[in-house]
């Protein structure tokens, strides 16, 4: 059965592991997400942003990030 978990440490592998599947398939990778996959907690959970993990079977099959990009309204 899938649910919804919020992120923790342990599933960072997992969180970059998804991430760069998307972004090299579209030749997307750029500094910035290397720098944020290695460290999510320091560059999104931190400044307020969040995590969230689609798991099966204690398996993470998806992943979304959250990040505020600045203060204010929209």
């Amino acid at each position: 059965m899938m649910e919804i978990i919020s992120y923790e440490a342990k599933y960072q592998p997992d969180f970059k592991r998804l991430n760069l599947y998307w972004l090299e398939n579209y030749h997307l990778t750029e500094q910035p997400d290397l720098d944020i996959l290695e460290n999510p907690e320091e560059k999104i959970i931190v400044p307020g942003g969040c995590i969230f993990l689609a798991m099966d079977n204690e398996k993470v099959i998806g992943a979304v990030g959250l990040v505020i990009e600045h203060e204010g309204g929209v």
